[in-house]
């Protein structure tokens, strides 16, 4: 079946991969502009670019800038790190079209 129309609701819309392995999924970011997690998660803390002009469509309101510790962000990181290994048979990445 063709993809879906697109609709304004969708603009600068992207499907999150799954954490699974994205230690090892350099560069980050759907444009692939971060060169590490750190500088991907970073980006997040500071709002996810909210008022920045490269941003396309909206940054969802959930997404807020966050104050992290040196020692919590590196907890964060070593977690992401953690989820590290074999995917899970399929159908685990079957997704409706919507």
């Amino acid at each position: 079946a063709p993809p879906p129309e697109p609709v304004a609701a969708d603009l600068g819309a992207f499907r999150t991969p799954s954490l699974r392995n994205v230690a090892l999924a350099a560069p980050y970011g759907h444009d692939g502009r971060f060169a590490t997690l750190r500088d991907a998660v970073d980006f997040h803390l500071r709002g996810g670019g909210r008022g920045e002009a490269r941003v396309v469509g909206v940054v969802d309101a959930r997404i807020q800038p966050r104050a992290l510790t040196v020692a919590d962000e590196d907890d964060l990181l070593r977690f992401l790190e953690a989820l590290n290994g074999t995917y899970p048979p399929l159908p685990f990445s079957t997704w409706p079209d919507r």
